[in-house]
């Protein structure tokens, strides 16, 4: 199991962690699949422990896109 060492990400960092657009988190975020706490006005970002149950659960950010495309 990946191990997640960071306290926070940002979208494009969780994105890259995922393996997944920053597109496809947006998505999760709005869709609930993932959290996000806003910073100020315009800056998410996803907690070390979100990206980790994010992982731990095996949600795939590639089916997430796929499904999106559909």
């Amino acid at each position: 199991m990946i191990q997640s060492e960071r306290q926070a990400y940002s979208r494009s960092e969780a994105a890259s962690t995922l393996g997944c657009s920053e597109a496809t988190i947006d998505r999760m975020i709005r869709g609930g699949q993932l959290r996000g706490t806003r910073i100020g006005k315009r800056r998410i970002v996803i907690t070390g422990t979100e990206i980790q149950r994010l992982l731990s659960e095996g949600v795939n950010a590639s089916k997430e896109r796929r499904d999106h495309q559909k």
